[in-house]
């Protein structure tokens, strides 16, 4: 009886253990995600300071 406890207590665990890899792995996405649109944001700054400039 002991060690259907011990094995259902393992499978928790490792249910545990996928479900936080797969939340890092989702956050790091959402991060590079930002960091590009972030990027985009600056470029598309510049370019309308550029634009801005060239039409005085």
């Amino acid at each position: 009886m002991g060690s259907i406890n011990e094995e259902e207590r393992k499978g928790k665990e490792r249910e545990k253990v996928q479900v936080s890899a797969e939340a890092r792995i989702e956050n790091r996405v959402v991060a590079v995600k930002d960091s590009h649109t972030d990027e985009t944001r600056r470029v598309q700054l510049a370019c309308n300071f550029v634009n801005l400039l060239a039409t005085k």
